[in-house]
């Protein structure tokens, strides 16, 4: 039996859990000739069989045994080996198993001529062949190194013993695994997507040894400048984890702006809300960045406590210190929290509330800025009775958008909508949207209260 006839022989033999792909159907002599030529090197004599054999091919695991690894991904070296490249006369369409294209592609370092013959998938380095058949291999770009074996075909043999052993093992750890043979690197691909919440609910049921490798196999990716909005979200489907908690909290700390606005943000929707993270959301305020104060603001809605009400108005300054605060969304933000901390406080913390949101009824860049406001004042219903005058003198006023909200705020905190629904009803046949608008929505607001109170 010859020597390609072993090597053919053993792929035969390998079992359902592998794949072997070819090229094409064997090419004539004629083509195999035309190859070389362009090669401008001879083909390696056991490299020339193969081709005549089976043009090029490829064997590959099952990815339902072998997980592919992901970006950044820790694992043993070995296990980024699942299959096996070996180049030569391909389509247009498969020009990874293309000879000419790999040789080009791959060439090392120095004037040396090499033609890359096979490689390992997920190794940078190729296996191939100078004009005197003489084996090395090397990385692209990189000095080549001299094989000890002649023979093409036995290190392919040999590459192929590894990859059945190895599948073995992959096995085996797959029994034992998380998902039923998912490592971390398929949980994380798992927590990806529509079914994240699926994945993540069942991850938080394996081991915290498991969940420790998915949320390090996180960290590891960001750490390398992954996507903040692919990775964060993945941490948040687990974030009941306290590792989870931990990173988003680092990542809320540091990092760009994308990363952190989005940790900030998912923080606020933790489903524990553990008290540790509000420290973190209180900082934030202090930045400079609007963005990141926006967020944090909004996160800290869910945590809301009268302790905040002093960092948070604080902020709210900062943020008007910027002519175009009106046309940023970080003070609505503060607005909305600053109430829903008072309304967990005592009536001196109300009507600290009540002051800051009283002055920003009439802000003078634009009118639509003061709708938060208006809407902070409308959720806190009666405990806001200290605006009332504010309000009166709103109500007053010829801007018919202020106005209709300053009624509906006032109705709302006083309990008495029956004065204002006639000029409600008139703003709510304006020209002007926004007027028609605000104006519906205190409507409807004073429909549903009546329907309570019966």
């Amino acid at each position: 039996m010859t020597t390609l006839q072993k090597f053919t022989a053993q792929l035969d033999a390998l079992d359902d859990d592998f794949s072997i792909f070819f090229a094409a159907k064997p090419p004539a002599k004629a083509r195999i000739d035309a190859l070389e030529k362009k090669l401008g090197v001879p083909l390696h004599a056991e490299h020339r069989a193969l081709i005549e054999k089976v043009s090029a091919c490829a064997i590959v695991t099952d990815e339902k045994v072998w997980p592919r690894p992901v970006a950044y991904e820790v694992r043993p070296a070995w296990q980024f080996h699942w299959g096996i490249e070996v180049f030569g006369l391909a389509s247009k369409s498969s020009s990874a198993l293309d000879v000419v294209v790999q040789t080009r592609e791959r060439a090392p370092s120095g004037a040396r001529e090499l033609v890359a013959a096979m490689r390992r998938l997920g190794a940078g380095w190729c296996v191939g062949y100078d004009a005197k058949g003489t084996l090395y291999e090397w990385e692209p770009g990189s000095k080549p190194s001299k094989l000890g074996s002649k023979h093409l075909l036995g290190v392919l043999s040999g590459w192929v013993r590894i990859l059945e052993n190895d599948k073995a093992k992959m096995k085996k750890l797959g029994a034992k695994n998380a998902g039923g043979g998912a490592g971390a690197g398929a949980w994380v691909e798992k927590l990806a997507g529509d079914g994240g919440s699926a994945a993540g609910k069942k991850l938080t049921k394996e081991p915290p040894a498991v969940r420790k490798e998915v949320i390090d196999l996180i960290a590891k990716a960001l750490a390398k400048g992954a996507e903040p909005t692919d990775y964060l979200w993945r941490l948040a489907e687990i974030a009941a984890d306290e590792r989870a908690t931990d990173a988003l909290m680092a990542y809320a700390r540091k990092g760009n702006t994308d990363a952190r606005t989005t940790a900030l943000g998912i923080l606020g929707t933790h489903p524990g809300k553990p008290k540790r993270v509000v420290p973190v959301l209180l900082d934030a305020l202090g930045e400079s960045n609007e963005d990141i104060v926006a967020n944090a603001a909004e996160a800290l809605l869910a945590y809301a406590d009268p302790a905040m009400i002093a960092p948070l108005a604080k902020a709210l300054t900062k943020v008007q210190k910027n002519p175009r605060w009106v046309h940023g969304v970080a003070a609505g933000y503060i607005y909305k929290t600053l109430a829903a901390a008072a309304l967990k406080g005592k009536a001196s913390d109300h009507d600290r509330v009540v002051d800051v949101l009283t002055a920003n009824l009439a802000p003078k860049a634009s009118r639509y800025a003061a709708l938060d406001a208006f809407e902070a004042l409308i959720a806190m219903g009666p405990k806001a009775k200290r605006a009332v005058p504010a309000l009166e003198k709103s109500i007053a006023q010829r801007d018919m958008y202020l106005s209709s909200l300053a009624r509906h705020a006032h109705g709302a905190i006083t309990g008495a909508y029956e004065p204002h629904l006639a000029p409600l009803r008139a703003a709510a046949k304006a020209k002007d949207e926004a007027v028609r608008a605000v104006a519906e929505g205190a409507l409807e607001d004073a429909t549903r209260r009546k329907r309570k109170r019966t």
